[in-house]
């Protein structure tokens, strides 16, 4: 699984055709494309500081096993910490494959509603036309898969929120755990500073992820209120 993909080439296509102005079909191409981007780049963010937190965990799990009995009661932490890193990282995953499926659904969406504007103003412009009923099956049967890759898409961006909201609520976690981590780390004498630097990168790798994250939800959001006139929540 690559994590932080970028998104489905298609989305790059349909953005290259735009015409000049910005109609509402822009406005979501802009907030889709945008969106499904930023949060791809995030996403490789979020794996490198927490394979950087894995590291230092590591590195803390042998200078406590150097302290000996003064690193007793920090040893565990090293642990856990290390199951946090491995959460993160397979919740990332699911998060990068659940944005493969975001983008490529958005861009069927963006295709479908560029074909029914253009089915729209064939329909308008040649409305005297001989044959011109005759699109009218094909603009029907557009319009039913528009609204069918709606609900599609609001699903999958449902599902990737809550891989988000998952990861929130586990760096959270890692918040609690460097607390600990300090306080554990200031009875181990000699060895104090460079375990308390283990529970610095703790707290500062979580608080940025938390920041990264809360930008996601925000994006989602904003592709919901664009694209399908709902909102969701962030809770």
């Amino acid at each position: 699984m690559d994590r932080g993909r970028s998104p489905d080439p298609a989305l790059e296509e349909l953005h290259c055709e735009r015409g000049p102005g910005l109609s509402k079909q822009d406005n979501e191409q802009d907030v889709i494309i945008v969106g499904t981007s930023t949060i791809a780049a995030d996403l490789h963010r979020i794996t490198n500081i927490a394979w950087t937190v894995s590291l230092a965990a590591k590195n803390a799990r042998i200078i406590s096993a150097q302290a000996g009995e003064l690193a007793r009661r920090f040893q565990p932490i090293t642990n856990h910490i290390e199951d946090i890193t491995r959460s993160v990282l397979r919740t990332a995953d699911h998060v990068a494959d659940e944005s493969v499926r975001v983008t490529q659904e958005a861009a069927r969406h963006l295709k479908c509603v560029d074909r029914g504007t253009r089915f729209r103003r064939i329909l308008e412009d040649a409305a005297e036309a001989e044959h011109v009923e005759t699109l009218r099956p094909a603009a029907e049967a557009n319009r039913r898969q528009l609204e069918a890759g709606l609900e599609t898409l609001d699903e999958h961006l449902g599902a990737l929120a809550g891989h988000l909201k998952h990861l929130r609520a586990t760096v959270r976690s890692a918040l609690t755990v460097s607390s600990i981590c300090r306080i554990e780390a200031s009875r181990t004498g000699a060895y104090r500073a460079d375990l308390s630097e283990v529970a610095e990168d703790l707290e500062r790798a979580s608080q940025e992820i938390q920041t990264i994250l809360r930008a996601g939800l925000d994006r989602i959001t904003d592709i919901r209120e664009e694209v399908l006139g709902t909102t969701g929540t962030n809770e």
